[in-house]
């Protein structure tokens, strides 16, 4: 009697199934359609799923490796540099055009392909065949997951190389050579995104937990060459592990610029005092307490005892307590939490569902009907997903075309040596006159006085005539651009329009002449809604375009004139954009 029957057996006396039982044609069918259904939908959603503002933000990043500017030193950047420098080729290829997230949306699809594939391996090598299958199901269409591996951003590939790192170190024997790959894959994740560092200790707790395990575990048969020494496992994962940011580390140290790679990637992202801080262990107390318990007591309790090996048990131990500790790390450490950070969460809580299910579709104690509802729940689940996904988006939602349309006018309107100013680089195709993306961290920054509210200062020291006014602004800020800039047009980039240097006139004084100030040096035209206006500019005829100092000026308007007069910054004119386009915000005679 061979070993596989003796662990048949085995299983057998415990009410386990067959781990190797077939798959049923209606299992595959069904797992095909959702397949189908989510490559369709991924396609559609690279058009229709709204831009999400960190998506610009990486591809400005994107744009200056791909235009020889060093990120870190030349242009801001709180993440780490693998993901940009990856995807700057592609963006070289693709050249300056408006509808260059959708293009680079389409990179992100393989990415998500592999991830699903992965998420299938660690079904099947953990549990079963059938647990890869619904777990790919289940975790492929989840719609949190779904929508956000469609967007172009680095948790995609971060997540991607995750699940690679766990397929690494998990389906197959723990050589040596396997621990250094699987250390190279996570050295690889590190440099996408330093949360890896929350997956590190997740993988730190289950690991220990293993050990924890070890005595009760040794009831169960050792596999075939599972006995490798602790240290030399250590070393091997440790060696591939330095491998990639050690690469990072020397290329910026050799750049000049290890000073500001460290303050781009550690320190801009530790703000001291960061709202309610204090009080995110005090939530483990709850929910994610919860949580961790419950993965903790069913990996290391129920899940090992069906294992076909004591290398299957170690591995189901492993994969349940980072899926219980991952959670309630990011959420009690990390100073800001989005949704995008939950992105590593759920594959692994689609394998430990999957496999939790199909032990219970494979054990022989089931029933007729348990057999019958569990696969009809899981498809069904799937669909009412897609449900889901489908309320949340619009297929008709016209903002893509209007973001579109919006960097389109600021490729008309500006030429390659011009300064735009936005809130995360926008406009993706222009430097910005002030170093730091205004993001979350960076406005924590400023509100406590750790970074200078000196914006204005830039834009008068670039000549900047382009901006799009954001709420992430200071209030100082804020009040010098709706003092000096004007909107042109209603289309519209990130949800705000394009704004030109500029200003609404105010109406004459008693002696007929109109007084103001310039803060920001440019050339200006003077406009009324018909057309250029005439009249007297600093004592000389105005006869067309203006430079003007910073300072206090006059005109005096042609005689007996009801017209408003709005001064704009003279390109803007010259190429087809006007304060008084139709339907502009920014217009004084527009009555809507």
């Amino acid at each position: 009697m061979n070993r596989d029957t003796v662990m048949d057996a085995a299983r057998l006396a415990v009410g386990g199934g067959p781990v190797r039982g077939g798959i049923s044609r209606g299992e595959w069918v069904g797992a095909g359609l959702v397949f189908a259904l989510a490559l369709v939908l991924r396609v559609v959603f690279i058009r229709t799923h709204v831009w999400n503002s960190d998506e610009p933000q990486h591809l400005h990043v994107v744009w200056a490796w791909a235009h020889g500017r060093l990120p870190y030193r030349d242009v801001f950047d709180n993440h780490s540099p693998l993901f940009s420098w990856l995807c700057s080729p592609l963006f070289r290829l693709l050249g300056e055009r408006a509808d260059i997230v959708e293009w680079m949306r389409v990179a992100m699809v393989p990415l998500y392909g592999v991830s699903v594939w992965c998420i299938y391996r660690l079904g099947v090598v953990l549990f079963s065949r059938r647990a890869g299958l619904w777990a790919a199901v289940i975790g492929g269409v989840y719609p949190p997951w779904f929508t956000i591996m469609g967007e172009f951003r680095t948790d995609v590939l971060w997540t991607t190389l995750w699940l690679v790192t766990l397929v690494i170190l998990l389906t197959g024997r723990l050589t040596l050579g396997r621990l250094f790959c699987a250390g190279l894959a996570l050295g690889a994740t590190f440099s996408v995104s330093m949360k890896t560092t929350l997956l590190l200790l997740s993988m730190g707790g289950g690991g220990l937990c293993v050990v924890a395990v070890g005595p009760w575990l040794r009831r169960i048969p050792a596999g075939a060459g599972e006995e490798v020494s602790f240290w030399k496992r250590a070393l091997a994962l440790l060696g591939g592990l330095l491998v990639v940011p050690g690469g990072w580390v020397l290329f910026f140290a050799a750049q000049g610029a290890w000073g500001e790679f460290y303050y781009g990637l550690i320190t801009h992202n530790i703000v001291p005092r960061v709202d309610g801080a204090a009080l995110k262990w005090t939530r483990l107390g709850g929910v994610n307490l919860v949580r961790f318990a419950i993965g903790i007591l069913a990996g290391g309790l129920s899940m090992p005892l069906l294992a076909r090996d004591r290398g299957q048990a170690q591995r189901r131990v492993f994969l349940f307590v980072v899926a219980g500790l991952f959670y309630p790390l990011l959420h009690g450490l990390w100073p800001v939490v989005t949704a995008q950070d939950d992105m590593p969460h759920y594959p692994i809580l689609a394998v430990v569902i999957a496999g939790m299910g199909a032990m219970l579709f494979e054990s022989r104690a089931s029933s007729r009907a348990l057999r019958f509802v569990l696969p009809a729940l899981v498809f069904s689940g799937a669909i009412a997903e897609f449900t889901v996904m489908l309320r949340w988006e619009s297929i008709h939602d016209r903002s893509n075309l209007n973001r579109i349309q919006g960097i389109q006018d600021l490729l008309t309107l500006t030429d390659a040596s011009d300064f735009v100013l936005d809130a995360k680089g926008n406009t993706i195709f222009r430097e910005r006159p002030y170093f730091y993306a205004i993001e979350t961290l960076t406005a924590q920054r400023a509100a406590r006085g750790l970074l200078a509210d000196d914006v204005p200062e830039h834009l008068i020291a670039t000549r900047t005539a382009v901006v799009i006014l954001s709420k992430r602004m200071t209030e100082r800020t804020k009040d010098f651009l709706e003092q000096n800039y004007v909107g042109v047009g209603h289309y519209t980039v990130a949800g705000k329009h394009l704004s030109v240097a500029g200003k609404y006139l105010p109406a004459p004084d008693t002696d007929g002449a109109i007084r103001f100030d310039i803060a920001l040096p440019q050339q200006y035209m003077l406009l009324t809604k018909h057309g250029l206006g005439g009249g007297t500019l600093d004592g000389l005829p105005l006869d067309g375009p203006r430079e003007l100092a910073s300072g206090p000026h006059i005109f005096w308007p042609p005689p007996h004139t009801t017209d408003h007069f709005t001064l704009l910054w003279s390109r803007a004119y010259e190429r087809g954009f006007s304060p008084f386009t139709k339907d502009s915000p920014d217009d004084p005679d527009n009555e809507h």
